[in-house]
C-alpha cells in the first residue's frame, strides 16, 4: 500500500483531486487544511517523489502511484534513462517532471564526527533486529560491531547464492511477482526481492541487511584499482573510441584509458554497467545527467565510494508484502556521518574496507562461502530460468523507437555466444529498463 498527498493549489477542484488520489492504490482520501492525503505516510521513510500538477503539488513514496492519479504525464527523461543504463538503477526519477526528495530528518551538524559516532548510529539502527549473515565483509562487520558492544545478534545465514539456489524452481514466478511489486525494477532490486522472498518463507521475520556497506567504505579490488595513479604521459592523445561500440570490454577499456587524466570520470567508467559508446549503440536517450549531490571532490576514494553507492542508495529495497528489510548503510543519516569522517579514517588504504575490516575481525569466519559472483548468477538465470522473460523484453526493445534495433539484437546475440563482455547483468539491465518503459506506457519528452 502506497501513500499520496496533494497540496491543493488556489481554486483547485477538490473533487477532482480526491478522485485522482483514489485512482491509485492508496485508498480513500481525506483533507487537512489545503492538503488531501490517502494512505499512511511513514514517519521514517527514506524518500518521497514530488511532481507539480495543475491541481497542486503531488507527493508519494512510489512513482507508480503518481502516474496512477492521471495528473502526471507519462513521459520519460532521456537523460535519466541514459543514467539508468550507466549505473543499473534510476539515479533520478525516470519519469519527466518527477523529482526525488528525502523525508528523513536532517542530520544534526556538529563540529566534528568520529568513528564512534558512526558506530553508535549503526548500532542504534539495528539493535535487537535479526541480521542477514553471509560472507561479505559488510555483513561480517555488522555482526562484529554488535558483538564488540556485548550484543549477541540473531542471525539468518542466507547468502544471495543460497537464496537463488533455494528458489531456482520458482525463479520465473518470483520474477513476475517482482515486476508487479517493484516501483522501478533493477538487477540489485530483484536480488533483494529473491532473498526477502526466501527469508519470509523460511524465517517469517524482518531483518537487517548490510547492503551498501562495502561501497560506503571503499572495499574491494575495483576500489583499489580506481585509486591507482595513472602513469603520466608527456604527449596526451585524443580520446580514441573503440572500433566496435558493441564490444563492451573494448569500449570500456578505451574509455578508461582515454580518461586517465580525469580521475573522477575514469572512476565513473570503471564502475559503469554500460560504457558511453555501448550505451549509445543500444539506445538513443542522449547524454546522461550527473546525479544531483554527487561530489566533484578530487579525492578519488570519496568519489569512488559515492559512485559505487549510487545503486544502493537509489535502488528500491524491494520485498514481498509485509516484510521489511532494514539497510542501515543506505540510510541518509548514517551515510552523511560516514562522509564527514576524515578519508584516512573512513577508508584506510583504499580497497581495504577501512573500519569494516576492523569490525569484521571480531566475527568468526563461517563456512557458508559464496562461490559465484553476481555476474555468474545472472548469466545462469538469463540463459536458464529467466531466458524467455529476458528475451521477450529484449525483443520488445528491438521494436521500440527509443532503442536501436540492430544494437539490441547484436547485444543479445553476443550474450548468447558469451563474447564481447555481454554478461547477464548487462542484458538484464537493458531488458528491465525496456520493460519498465513499456509497462508504464512512457513516451519520450517532446523535442525542442
Amino acid at each position: 500500500m502506497s501513500w499520496l498527498s496533494l497540496e491543493l493549489a488556489p481554486n483547485a477542484d477538490e473533487r477532482r483531486g480526491r478522485a485522482a488520489l483514489e485512482a491509485s492504490d492508496a485508498g480513500p482520501a481525506g483533507r487537512v487544511g489545503a492538503v488531501l492525503s490517502a494512505g499512511t505516510v511513514p514517519i521514517d521513510g527514506e524518500r518521497t517523489y514530488v511532481a507539480s500538477t495543475p491541481l497542486g503539488t503531488l507527493r508519494s513514496d512510489r512513482v507508480r502511484s503518481l502516474l496512477a492519479t492521471g495528473l502526471v504525464p507519462r513521459r520519460f527523461s532521456g537523460s535519466a534513462a541514459s543514467a539508468y543504463l550507466w549505473a543499473g538503477s534510476a539515479l533520478e526519477s525516470i519519469v519527466a517532471g518527477v523529482r526525488r526528495e528525502s523525508i528523513l530528518p536532517s542530520v544534526v551538524r556538529s563540529a566534528s564526527v568520529s568513528l564512534s559516532d558512526v558506530e553508535d548510529a549503526i548500532r542504534a539502527a539495528v539493535s535487537g533486529k535479526v541480521v542477514r549473515y553471509d560472507r561479505t565483509l559488510g555483513a561480517r562487520a555488522l555482526v562484529g560491531l554488535l558483538r564488540a558492544h556485548d550484543e549477541a545478534p540473531t542471525l539468518i545465514q542466507l547468502s544471495c547464492e543460497t537464496a537463488f539456489a533455494d528458489a531456482a524452481q520458482e525463479l520465473p514466478e518470483i520474477f513476475d511477482a517482482y515486476l508487479l511489486h517493484a516501483d522501478v525494477p533493477t538487477v540489485s532490486g530483484f536480488e533483494s526481492f529473491v532473498i526477502a522472498t526466501v527469508a519470509q518463507r523460511l524465517f517469517h521475520v524482518e531483518f537487517v541487511a548490510a547492503t551498501g556497506a562495502e561501497a560506503l567504505f571503499g572495499f574491494g579490488e575495483a576500489a583499489r584499482l580506481a585509486g591507482r595513479r595513472s602513469r603520466p604521459r608527456l604527449l596526451r592523445r585524443r580520446f580514441r573510441p573503440a572500433a566496435d561500440s558493441l564490444d563492451v570490454d573494448g569500449s570500456r577499456a578505451a574509455e578508461i584509458a582515454g580518461l586517465a587524466g580525469a580521475p573522477i570520470h575514469r572512476v565513473s567508467s570503471i564502475l559503469a554497467v554500460l560504457p558511453t559508446q555501448t550505451r549509445d549503440a543500444v539506445a538513443h536517450f542522449g547524454p546522461r545527467d550527473v546525479p544531483s549531490g554527487l561530489s566533484r571532490d578530487a579525492h578519488v576514494a570519496s568519489v569512488w565510494s559515492e559512485i559505487a553507492s549510487l545503486d544502493d542508495a537509489a535502488g528500491e529495497r524491494s520485498s514481498p508484502a509485509g516484510l521489511r528489510v532494514l539497510c542501515p548503510f543506505v540510510r541518509r543519516d548514517i551515510r552523511e556521518l560516514a562522509h564527514r569522517l576524515p578519508p584516512s579514517v573512513r577508508f584506510g588504504r583504499l580497497g581495504s574496507g577501512g573500519p569494516l575490516a576492523r569490525w569484521a575481525a571480531t566475527d568468526p569466519v563461517r563456512s557458508d562461502v559464496s562461490t559465484t559472483s553476481s555476474d555468474e548468477r545472472w548469466d545462469a538465470a538469463c540463459r536458464g530460468a529467466l531466458r524467455s522473460r529476458i528475451e521477450a523484453a529484449m525483443g520488445a526493445a528491438a521494436q521500440s523507437p527509443v532503442f536501436h534495433a540492430e544494437g539490441v539484437t547484436t547485444a543479445l546475440a553476443r550474450f548468447r555466444a558469451g563474447t564481447h563482455g555481454w554478461t547477464g547483468r548487462r542484458i538484464a539491465t537493458i531488458a528491465l529498463l525496456a520493460g519498465y518503459l513499456e509497462r508504464e506506457r512512457l513516451e519520450p519528452e517532446p523535442s525542442g
